[in-house]
């Protein structure tokens, strides 16, 4: 059924895990014997490689957003903040103003909000810094909502709605060669921390991944970089 539903085979796995940690329970509680997933193994995830924007897809997306209007400001702030910190979409709506320290240049990620249920920090640059500051004046005078990202009514971003709008200033910045997505700029993220620190442990932390094995393959694709400047 799974595969009628054309999943990838990376949530498959998920679900195919959970129900095996649900077989696991009941053999541990005495309700069965054993677990009719013994022997089912988990799919082969394909290895792919990362799209990533540059510096100068970069460029260009922030030239397309006119700052002096609150769409182009607030769409610009999402796309600093997503570059910035790494967040997933719906993490990144689900962030409150309050939740956002304009000094140390941080936002709180609530376990609740969190994809794994894990509350974590993260920290954004001198560029997000600044538009923040404009952008909370606004908050403050018409927000309707705690969420820090709002529409212009003053009500919550909805994700899909946030994505829409990243796709569409992309097709606006006349970008061609990578999908313009906030998964991307996730990917971005990730690429270019590794790249400067080298550091998988704390980029897992900032990521929000329970294991390393998602954070294993940015490090992998970047000595693969590496040997190909090599070569």
């Amino acid at each position: 059924m799974l595969t009628i539903q054309k999943l990838k085979p990376s949530t498959i796995n998920i679900r195919l895990r959970t129900v095996k940690a649900m077989f696991n329970w009941a053999i541990t509680e005495g309700i069965i014997k054993e677990s009719p997933f013994d022997n089912v193994e988990l799919l082969k995830v394909p290895e792919e490689d990362f799209q990533v924007i540059s510096k100068a897809q970069e460029r260009k997306l922030f030239n397309c957003c006119e700052l002096t209007t609150f769409l182009g400001l607030r769409d610009a702030l999402l796309m600093s903040f997503l570059l910035d910190t790494g967040v997933r979409i719906g993490e990144c709506m689900r962030i409150f103003a309050e939740e956002v320290d304009l000094q140390n240049r941080s936002a709180s990620v609530r376990a609740e909000s969190a994809k794994t249920r894990k509350a974590r920090t993260v920290y954004f640059g001198a560029r997000t810094q600044e538009l923040l500051a404009i952008y909370l004046v606004w908050h403050e005078m018409n927000g309707q909502a705690p969420n820090l990202f709002l529409n212009e009514y003053g009500q919550p971003l909805d994700k899909n709605w946030a994505t829409r709008c990243i796709s569409f200033i992309g097709k606006k910045a006349k970008i061609t060669g990578v999908r313009i997505s906030p998964h991307t700029f996730r990917h971005t993220f990730a690429t270019r921390y590794i790249k400067a620190t080298g550091d998988p442990f704390s980029l897992r932390r900032l990521l929000g991944h329970s294991s390393m094995e998602m954070v294993n393959r940015y490090v992998n694709q970047d000595v693969a970089d590496v040997r190909e400047q090599y070569e």
